[in-house]
């Protein structure tokens, strides 16, 4: 079995006991979120934006985190929120990391980063995914 299909089948949630709520719109923008201590990110790190804010308006229901979004191909945000930063670049696995080291490590020395990470960069994650090494993802609720 190919490793992206190892990966995707490792992924594939099952039997989990915290609560799930849909955040975004309808249809594609949409994604299940877990409900566990959201309120305790640091950071979201949400690639792939054109011009669906949708997902990054309802986390900001539930966490104060600020909002990092990646997306190389529009100038700026539909709808601003105090929140939202964008950065007007690609996700690639060296920006990826270098943006998400970047940020992070401004965070004080005592501080556990909790990352939540929303990726839709019309199949390219699985790359990203596939390289990222163990002990960076593990940043990641």
């Amino acid at each position: 079995m190919a490793a992206v299909e190892l990966l995707k089948k490792a992924l594939t949630p099952y039997a989990i006991p915290y609560e799930k709520r849909r955040f975004g719109r309808q249809g594609d923008g949409g994604y299940m979120v877990f409900m566990h201590r959201l309120e305790e990110i640091t950071d979201v790190f949400s690639y792939g934006i054109n011009d669906d804010v949708s997902f990054d308006l309802d986390f900001t229901k539930y966490s104060n985190a600020p909002i990092h979004m990646f997306d190389h191909t529009i100038s700026s945000l539909p709808t601003y929120h105090r929140q939202f930063k964008l950065y007007k670049e690609p996700g690639s696995l060296g920006t990826c990391i270098k943006h998400i080291t970047d940020i992070t490590s401004n965070h004080s020395s005592n501080m556990r980063n909790k990352l939540f990470l929303k990726m839709d960069i019309e199949g390219h994650e699985w790359n990203i995914f596939k390289y990222l090494p163990m002990d960076f993802l593990t940043q990641f609720e």
